[in-house]
């Protein structure tokens, strides 16, 4: 999960696009995601590819199957934080 990049980003005028031209995307707000592509190395379930044959080649995402891993990877880190306190606390009562 240290792979996942969260990104904020703007898209493109329809014109000034190479992929997803004819799509309503609100180019004036400011968005927060992720990148598909970058993704897809680390949990390609939740990515949606585009057919080999697809005229635009715009990757999607499935935001909602990253929180299961995401809560995964958080339950590790805490039992990693709680190993670490395990470890710490009796050089802390010693300095005292």
């Amino acid at each position: 999960m240290q792979h996942l990049r969260g990104v904020r980003f703007q898209w493109r005028e329809e014109a000034a696009r190479t992929v997803g031209k004819g799509l309503k995307l609100a180019s004036e707000e400011i968005h927060v995601g992720f990148i598909a592509q970058e993704v897809q190395a680390v949990a390609p379930e939740a990515v949606v590819v585009p057919p080999k044959d697809s005229v635009d080649g715009l990757y999607g995402l499935k935001e909602a199957d990253l929180i299961p891993i995401l809560v995964e990877a958080i339950k590790d880190q805490q039992k990693e934080i709680a190993a670490l306190q395990t470890q710490v606390a009796p050089l802390v009562k010693s300095s005292k």
